[in-house]
């Protein structure tokens, strides 16, 4: 079908003087859509780039369908559009056919007010009648691309400020006395330019607008383009921020709706890290009881996704030891969608190797280097639990320095890290203290080896007031599991964990009484 139609499509192209019942079949073409039409007027590329379709009105309706099919490449473009105006200029300057310059501005607007500029008169005079004949053929400026580019910006200041020199003040009294005021005119053309910089975002308008402001002389004009700059800059602010006005009470209340990224998941976790740190730090009913030296890392897990499970409002699901690559397994991952945060739990006390340096190991090797790759996720977070008072050796800063000053340092650390890592969207250290204020002074050992080992490595103490008659405190210390208790729990197959909790439950109890004339303390006897 196409076959049979190519033969009647170029006959009707080349006729001179084209009309509706003469050339049915190639307007057929030309209103077709698509890949139809680029079919169709395929094989009239060289006919038209040739020049040999001889009437001007045809030629300009197949150089447009062509160009829009994308079957002329920008460069020949540009350079068939020059050759005709530079063949169609008159001797006074004037352009034969203003329509070539309009399709060269559609291309690329810079080349083709570049060569405009290069081709004005030297002599006021004709110079102003170029302008005018710009104004009148182009003024609709349909020519643009919304929004424009700063490339176009350019073009448009340019524009304005060659039509400015060229508009005397018997113009302007002209041209505001017409009846038509949809008329072409240069003060039309200079009140429209600053309309089309407003819905242009970017820097280059607002700063071309304040160009226009700070160059205009007539009070009225120049107060109108003041409304101008503050009306761009309010576009711009609604463009660019970050919350819609309808949204602006969800700053208070993150988990108020679904995320609609990572970057709203990672809001939302880190909003309920910081309720629960608060929880613990400062809470009525806080759990700091439950908290000991060489606390195991899994309860810590388990406590701490149990707090998220119970998240009020929770929009995000909660996974334990998620395998994400080469078996490695995160501690806890929060997800929503296609997206994940990632936590890694590390408690610190005396009892543990950690170190300043070691901890910035984790930060880098882990959990950067094992979570935050690939397409798992971008976001991710150190949490500290501090267990005790241990000093810390913070590099730069000094010996047994305290929790805070770690947490400080490696925040430093974060930064530097995520400097190194581009895909690294958000990376923290958040630091949760679960031990109660005490004028304890913080060192890098414990004061002594026996009252860590009976006392610092206990949940609780129990305390109770004293059952006998002697005078003083007593202290006596609950039987240690008998081995066959141990072989019973191993034979139910209760294993280590129950073993920890009969640790647990074999606490020393402490009974306080009366003291005794004389004696001393920190022995029932009085003996030091």
């Amino acid at each position: 079908m196409e076959e049979a139609l190519h033969s009647w499509i170029a006959s009707e192209a080349h006729q001179e003087h084209a009309t509706s019942h003469s050339r049915r079949t190639l307007d057929l073409a030309l209103h077709c859509r698509g890949s139809v039409r680029a079919r169709l007027l395929q094989p009239l590329v060289p006919a038209v780039l040739s020049r040999q379709v001889a009437s001007p009105a045809t030629i300009k309706e197949l150089f447009d369908a062509l160009r829009e099919d994308g079957l002329v490449p920008p460069d020949t473009v540009e350079e068939f559009c020059r050759v005709l105006l530079v063949e169609s200029r008159k001797l006074d300057g004037l352009l034969g056919d203003p329509h070539w310059l309009r399709v060269w501005l559609e291309q690329n607007p810079h080349r083709a007010w570049a060569w405009f500029e290069n081709n004005l008169a030297t002599d006021d005079a004709t110079a102003k009648t170029q302008v005018k004949q710009f104004v009148e053929a182009l003024s609709d400026f349909k020519w643009i691309r919304m929004p424009a580019d700063d490339s176009t910006v350019d073009v448009l200041m340019r524009l304005h400020a060659l039509v400015s020199k060229h508009r005397s003040a018997a113009d302007a009294a002209s041209e505001s006395v017409k009846d038509d005021w949809f008329a072409p005119s240069m003060t039309r053309m200079l009140e429209t330019i600053p309309g089309i910089l407003v819905h242009t975002p970017g820097v280059a308008a607002h700063q071309l607008l304040l160009k226009l402001v700070s160059t205009e002389t007539e009070p009225v004009a120049k107060t109108w383009l003041k409304g101008r700059v503050q009306e761009h800059a309010a576009l711009q602010v609604s463009l660019m921020s970050r919350f819609d006005a309808g949204d602006l009470h969800s700053l208070g209340t993150p988990l108020r709706r679904e995320p609609r990224s990572e970057r709203e998941l990672f809001e939302q976790v880190l909003s309920r890290l910081e309720d629960v740190r608060i929880g613990v730090e400062q809470g009525p009913f806080s759990d700091r009881g439950l908290f000991y030296v060489r606390m195991r890392e899994k309860l810590l897990q388990l406590w701490l996704a149990a707090r998220f499970r119970d998240t009020p409002n929770r929009r995000f699901s909660v996974h334990r030891e998620e395998e994400v690559d080469d078996d490695k397994a995160t501690d806890i991952q929060l997800s929503a969608r296609s997206w994940n945060v990632c936590i890694e739990i590390k408690p610190v006390d005396h009892r543990r190797g950690y170190s300043a340096a070691s901890l910035t190991s984790t930060i880098r090797d882990q959990l950067v280097g094992q979570y935050l790759k690939g397409f798992n996720s971008s976001h991710g977070i150190l949490v500290l639990f501090r267990l005790d008072n241990k000093g810390w050796n913070i590099p730069g800063v000094g010996r047994g320095q305290p929790f805070q000053a770690l947490v400080e340092y490696l925040k430093r650390q974060v930064r530097l890290i995520k400097g190194e890592q581009s895909h690294v969207q958000e990376l923290i250290v958040f630091g949760i203290d679960c031990i109660p204020p005490s004028p304890a002074i913080e060192s890098d050992v414990p004061a002594s080896r026996h009252a860590t080992k009976n006392a610092s490595t206990k949940p609780a103490t129990a305390i109770k007031p004293a059952v006998d008659d002697r005078k003083g405190a007593t202290v006596k210390k609950a039987a240690r599991p008998s081995s066959s208790k141990k072989s019973a729990a191993a034979k139910k197959g209760l294993g280590r964990d129950a073993l920890d909790a009969e640790d647990i439950a074999a606490e020393t109890e402490v009974t306080l009484g009366p003291t005794a004339p004389g004696a001393t303390k920190g022995s029932p006897d009085g003996e030091s």
